[in-house]
């Protein structure tokens, strides 16, 4: 019986890549697993697609009803939030905002089919001085909102679709934030009011994203996807997107995401640190888990009790997410921390932080050390 985690990869290739879909004599699979595995990292839709194109769609009638659910979902999704894009598109260029569509929105363009790439939401960024505006525009227009401003973005939704109103895109980490909050520098016009990053500045965007996740417990198959596909369709300048790369400490990064891709989508062999990496985030699911982010933040930490003096006193504008008070009264940080001590022991999240603490003191020096392995080959900071 041929390996779930293999055949997830080969018909990937043959559903995204176009490659021959190669399983030899055995192509008995199971179909839990593979759902499992491709649900956990959103891919089932494509997964479904690929299995029917190739006869091989399985056998229990179970489990070839959820891979066809996933498929008909991720059209359906699609369908919508193309719809929302264009209401969110007329909104802002009838009320003269300008703005910016990110991260999924420009991807799936250049998918076989624009389904293929599904997001959970859709991000758009405008200048902060225009928060106001749009938020008054959005609302007349029948979307909702808590209000509640985060570290980047207000969250609306239109009906159940999740909006992501950004007026920043900086990720918390200190070697790329610079040139994030530069973001405008780097666009174009593409009509009116709204605009899009130049090729190898959507490029370092989108690795910068994955750096943070990757710091806070995996990010998924994904963004590895992504970034093959746009290297295959010439879609940046690779020269000039290094010179950009280089002096923002990502290019190791660059080169190791490219080298699992190859494993993964060009039958290129593995080295240790692609078996790291690939372990990692297949572990992770689309957003990571805790027990990666542990691993992680214990290893960045050097050891377990700086990284629990970290997880309580948090930085300020960190602590802003959790306490909306600060931003006006900074003046309060000491009493914040002092409540979210006593909330993490007595409150509601008492066991759910007591879970937290037993992964992060069950780390094995083994985990820890293959985590900063993993961090010093992809040029995170460790």
């Amino acid at each position: 019986m041929m390996k779930s985690k293999e055949l997830l990869f080969k018909l990937l290739r043959n559903e995204i890549f176009g490659k021959d879909l190669d399983l030899g004599d055995d192509n008995q699979y199971n179909a839990e697993i593979l759902f499992f595995i491709s649900k956990v990292h959103d891919l089932a839709h494509i997964v479904n697609d690929a299995l029917v194109r190739n006869n091989i769609a399985p056998e229990d009638e179970e489990w070839a009803e959820k891979f066809r659910q996933e498929q008909m979902l991720a059209v359906y999704r699609e369908t919508k939030i193309t719809s929302v894009t264009e209401i969110a598109r007329e909104i802002f260029q009838k009320n003269q905002i300008k703005f910016i569509f990110l991260k999924g929105n420009v991807i799936r363009n250049y998918y076989p089919e624009t389904w293929m790439r599904m997001s959970c939401d859709i991000d758009v960024l405008i200048h902060e001085e225009d928060i106001d505006r749009a938020t008054e525009a959005l609302l007349a227009a029948g979307f909702t909102t808590s209000g509640i401003k985060d570290y980047h973005d207000i969250s609306f939704y239109y009906g159940q679709w999740h909006f992501e109103l950004h007026y920043n895109v900086l990720e918390d980490i200190s070697n790329v934030d610079g040139l994030l909050d530069k973001i405008w520098d780097y666009t174009k016009v593409v009509d009116g009011c709204e605009y899009v990053e130049t090729p190898e500045y959507f490029i370092f965007h989108h690795l910068a994203h994955m750096a943070y996740h990757l710091l806070m417990g995996g990010c998924g198959i994904k963004p590895f996807i992504d970034i093959y596909i746009l290297k295959i369709k010439n879609f940046y300048d690779e020269q000039k997107l290094m010179a950009l790369l280089k002096p923002y400490g990502l290019t190791r990064l660059y080169n190791g995401v490219l080298s699992l891709a190859k494993v993964w989508f060009d039958d290129c062999e593995y080295d240790e640190y692609t078996r790291s990496i690939e372990d990692f985030v297949l572990r992770g699911g689309v957003y990571g888990n805790h027990r990666n982010e542990h691993k992680i933040r214990t290893a960045r930490s050097k050891n377990k009790v700086g990284y629990i003096f970290h997880l309580i006193f948090l930085p300020y504008k960190n602590m802003c997410v959790f306490y909306q008070v600060l931003y006006k009264h900074k003046w309060l940080l000491p009493f914040c921390y002092i409540h979210r001590i006593f909330s993490r022991i007595l409150g509601r999240k008492s066991r759910k932080a007591r879970k937290n603490l037993k992964k992060i003191l069950t780390n094995d020096r083994a985990a820890l050390e293959s985590a900063e392995r993993m961090l010093d080959y992809l040029g995170l900071e460790a």
